[in-house]
């Protein structure tokens, strides 16, 4: 079972908060960038590669 995730054109999507938490690694080609809290290891976001979405973790949001 993996996280609810909802896309967003990255455009659309500021992070306003926690982003001196977060740490980033990317996989193969280095294009999608994955977003992680080092402190815990959630994923909140990641930005994909074929298309200019953020996918962001639904649960996460203040208002879910």
């Amino acid at each position: 079972k993996g996280p609810l995730m909802a896309a967003v054109h990255e455009d659309a999507f500021t992070l306003l908060s926690g982003g001196d938490a977060l740490s980033e690694y990317n996989q193969n080609t280095g294009i999608a960038r994955h977003f992680f809290w080092a402190l815990c290891g959630i994923t909140p976001f990641h930005r994909k590669r074929a298309n200019r979405t953020i996918s962001r973790q639904v649960s996460l949001l203040d208002r879910f």
